[in-house]
C-alpha cells in the first residue's frame, strides 16, 4: 500500500529458539506476553496507514497493536553466564533483524530477563545479598522466570515477590515451523470458498428453476381447473342419461365411450398434476432455509437502515432545535439593538434640550451680572466693578421663592409704567412676559425631567454594580472550588484568594490534604513537577468560568512525573470533551501513544528531523562578508 519505512509483523514470527534452547520455548513466549502478535513501524504515515488497514479487516486493536519505534543500530547487551539451567532470555532468542530485537529490548525487557528450569535452580543460581544484608539478583537481572508453569519472581529494595502465571504454559509459537498447517489452512479455504461459489450458482439455478416450475404449476392447475369442470359437466350428463328410463325397447343403447375415456384421461392428468405438486412442494421445502437465511439478512438491513434513519432524523429534529434559538437570539439581539437606537436618540435629543437650557442660563445670568453691575456702579460711584468678578451668591431658598419675587418685582413694574405713563402698549408687554413666564416654566420641568432621569441612572449604575460584584464573587468561588477539586486527584489541596481592591491573586497549596503541615502560600517552595500541576489546574479552574472560544497549551508537561502528567491530561481531555462548543490545542514533546481514540480527540504529530549518523549537522551558510 505504498509505506514510506519499514513494516514488519507480527513479531512472533521473526522469533526463533537457539538451538539447544527449546525447552525455553513456552517460557519465554510467555515472558515476551502480548508483543507476540504486534506489528513494528518506524513513522506516523505508516502508524496511520497500519491502523486503517487493521480497521478494514476488523482486527482488534488489542490483538493486534502497532509498535513505532526509532532506526539505530543493534543494541550491545552484555552476555552473562550462568548455573546450569539457567539462560538469558535475550540469549535464547535468535532475532536477526535489528528493529525486532531493539523493540524487544525497548517493550518486553528481554536483556534484564533469565528463563530457569525451575525456582529452585534459579533462586540458587540468581539470587544473593547486598553490602546491607538485602536479597538482591546477580548480574543486570531483573525478572526470573522459571518452569514448569511460568511463574516469576523479581526483587525490588530488598524485598522479593513471586509472581504465579494461572494461564500456564499451554501455547508455544515459537520454532514451530507451521508452514504445512498454513499451505494445507490455504488449501482447505479455497475449497470452501470453491463450494461457496458453487452453492450460490445452485441457488440462483433453483431459484430460477423454482420460477419455471411455479409458472408450469399454474399453468396446469388451469388446465385441470378446465377439465375438472368438463369432467363435472359430463358426469351430470351421464346421470341424467343413466337417470332417464327406457321409453322403448327398439331404441338403441346410448353409446358413453366417449366420456369414459376423457374421464379416464382427465383422472390420469390429475395424478399426474399432484405427483408434480408433491416433488414441487418438496424442492420448495428444500429451498426455504437458504431463503429465509436471505430474509433474515435483508430485515436485518433494513432494521440497520431504520436505525440510520431514525438517527437522521434525530439529527435533522437537533438542528431545527439549534436554528430557532439562533433565530430567536438574532430577534432578540435586533430588538435590543432598536431598543439601544432609541436610548441613544433620547440622550442626543436630552442633550440638545440640555445645552438649549445652558445657553439660557447663561444669558440671564450674563444679564443678572449686568444688572448687578449698574446697582453697584450706581451704590458706588467712585469704584470701577469689573463684570467678570461679579459671581452668583449662593442660597438656599427654592426657586418658586425667586419665582414669586419676579413675579412682584413685574407686578411693581407694572404699577410703575402705569404711573409714569410709559408709551410702550401694556398688551405686548403682558404677552411678553407671558412667554418668558412660560419659557420658564418649560426650563423647569426639564430641568426637573433631566434630574428623575440622572436619579433613575444613578439607581440602576448601583444595581448593576452590584450585581457585577456578586458575579464575580460567584467566579471566584467557583474557581475557588475547581482549583481545589483538582488538586485533590493528586491527594493534594488548595485555595485561591482574589483581591480585587489590589487587583492580586494569592495561591495557598497543601501538598498533602491530609497534612497541615505541607501548606504554603510561596510557589517557589513548590517542586518543578508540582508547580507545573498546580499551574495547570488554575488554568483549568479559570477555563471552566471564561468563555473564550478556543486555548492553546504549550509544553504545559514537561515537568510533570508520569502519574501527575497523566492525570493532567486526563483531566484536559475531559474538561475539554465537556465544552464541545470551544477548541482546545495542547502541544507537548512528549508521546501521546497511550491516549484511548476517540471521534473528538486528534492527534497531529511533527515529522522527526532528518539528520545524518545520529550527528547533528550544520546549515550551509556562505562564509562571505558583508
Amino acid at each position: 500500500r505504498g509505506f514510506k519505512g519499514r513494516v514488519i509483523g507480527p513479531i512472533g514470527a521473526q522469533l526463533k529458539i537457539r538451538a539447544g534452547a527449546e525447552r525455553f520455548a513456552k517460557l519465554a513466549e510467555s515472558a515476551i506476553g502480548g508483543a507476540m502478535d504486534k506489528f513494528i513501524c518506524t513513522n506516523d504515515y505508516d502508524r496511520t496507514l497500519l491502523v486503517r488497514i487493521r480497521a478494514e479487516v476488523g482486527c482488534n486493536p488489542r490483538q493486534c497493536n502497532i509498535f513505532q519505534v526509532h532506526v539505530h543500530a543493534r543494541y550491545s547487551v552484555k552476555q552473562e553466564s550462568f548455573d546450569e539451567g539457567i539462560e538469558k532470555m535475550s540469549s535464547v532468542l535468535a532475532i536477526e533483524d535489528d528493529l525486532v530485537y531493539n523493540c524487544l529490548v525497548d517493550n518486553s525487557k528481554i536483556d534484564v530477563r533469565a528463563l530457569a528450569v525451575s525456582k529452585q535452580v534459579s533462586e540458587s543460581g540468581l539470587l544473593s545479598t547486598d553490602g546491607n544484608g538485602r536479597e538482591c539478583i546477580k548480574g543486570d537481572i531483573q525478572f526470573v522466570h522459571f518452569l514448569p508453569q511460568g511463574d516469576h519472581w523479581k526483587v525490588n529494595r530488598g524485598s522479593r515477590t513471586v509472581t504465579s502465571n494461572e494461564r500456564g504454559l499451554n501455547r508455544q509459537t515459537i520454532g514451530v515451523d507451521k508452514t504445512a498447517a498454513i499451505k494445507e489452512t490455504e488449501r482447505e479455504h479455497a475449497v470452501l470458498k470453491q463450494e461457496v461459489e458453487d452453492m450460490k450458482k445452485r441457488e440462483m439455478e433453483m431459484l430460477k428453476e423454482i420460477k419455471e416450475v411455479k409458472v408450469k404449476w399454474n399453468v396446469e392447475q388451469r388446465k385441470l381447473s378446465q377439465r375438472e369442470d368438463k369432467r363435472k359437466k359430463d358426469q351430470a350428463k351421464l346421470d341424467d342419461l343413466k337417470n332417464e328410463p327406457d321409453t322403448s325397447v327398439n331404441v338403441n343403447a346410448i353409446d358413453t365411450t366417449e366420456f369414459e375415456e376423457d374421464v379416464t384421461e382427465c383422472e390420469e392428468s390429475l395424478k399426474l398434476l399432484k405427483d408434480n405438486e408433491v416433488s414441487i412442494l418438496r424442492k420448495i421445502e428444500e429451498l426455504e432455509p437458504d431463503v429465509s437465511d436471505i430474509e433474515k439478512k435483508r430485515e436485518e438491513v433494513m432494521a440497520r437502515n431504520n436505525r440510520v434513519l431514525g438517527d437522521l432524523d434525530k439529527a435533522g429534529v437537533r438542528m431545527e432545535n439549534v436554528i430557532n434559538k439562533q433565530q430567536q437570539r438574532e430577534k432578540e439581539f435586533e430588538k435590543k439593538k432598536k431598543r439601544c437606537e432609541n436610548i441613544e436618540e433620547a440622550v442626543t435629543e436630552n442633550g440638545k434640550e440640555l445645552d438649549g437650557i445652558r445657553e439660557k442660563e447663561s444669558d440671564a445670568l450674563s444679564k443678572a451680572k449686568l444688572m448687578t453691575q449698574r446697582i453697584m456702579a450706581k451704590n458706588d460711584a467712585n469704584e470701577e466693578i469689573d463684570i467678570a468678578d461679579i459671581q452668583p451668591i449662593e442660597t438656599d431658598r427654592s426657586p418658586e421663592y425667586y419665582k414669586t419675587r419676579i413675579s412682584q418685582m413685574l407686578k411693581k413694574l407694572e404699577n410703575e409704567k402705569e404711573k409714569r405713563r410709559l408709551a410702550e402698549d401694556p398688551q405686548e408687554t403682558h404677552d411678553k412676559l407671558q412667554k418668558a413666564m412660560e419659557d420658564l416654566e418649560l426650563i423647569m420641568k426639564t430641568v426637573k425631567t433631566i434630574e428623575q432621569n440622572r436619579d433613575l441612572l444613578v439607581s440602576d449604575l448601583r444595581v448593576r454594580k452590584k450585581k457585577w460584584k456578586h458575579f464575580r464573587k460567584h467566579i471566584a468561588s467557583s474557581t475557588n472550588l475547581l482549583f481545589d477539586q483538582m488538586l485533590n486527584k493528586r491527594g493534594s489541596s488548595g485555595e485561591l484568594e482574589f483581591d480585587h481592591e489590589n487587583r492580586t491573586l494569592n495561591l495557598t497549596v497543601q501538598k498533602d490534604n491530609t497534612d497541615e503541615m505541607s501548606q504554603t502560600k510561596d510557589v517557589k517552595a513548590l517542586s518543578g513537577g508540582e508547580r507545573s500541576f498546580t499551574t495547570l489546574a488554575l488554568l483549568l479552574a479559570l477555563g471552566e468560568n471564561l468563555e473564550t472560544p478556543f486555548r492553546v497549551m504549550d509544553e504545559f508537561d514537561v515537568f510533570l512525573d508520569a502519574m501527575n502528567r497523566k492525570i493532567a491530561i486526563d483531566n484536559m481531555i475531559r474538561a475539554a470533551k465537556q465544552m464541545e462548543h470551544r477548541q482546545f490545542i495542547f502541544i507537548t514533546p512528549q508521546d501521546l501513544s497511550g491516549l484511548n481514540r476517540d471521534p473528538m480527540l486528534k492527534i497531529i504529530r511533527m515529522k522527526t528531523p532528518e539528520r545524518d549518523d545520529f550527528s547533528q549537522g550544520t546549515l550551509p551558510f556562505s562564509s562571505q562578508s558583508t
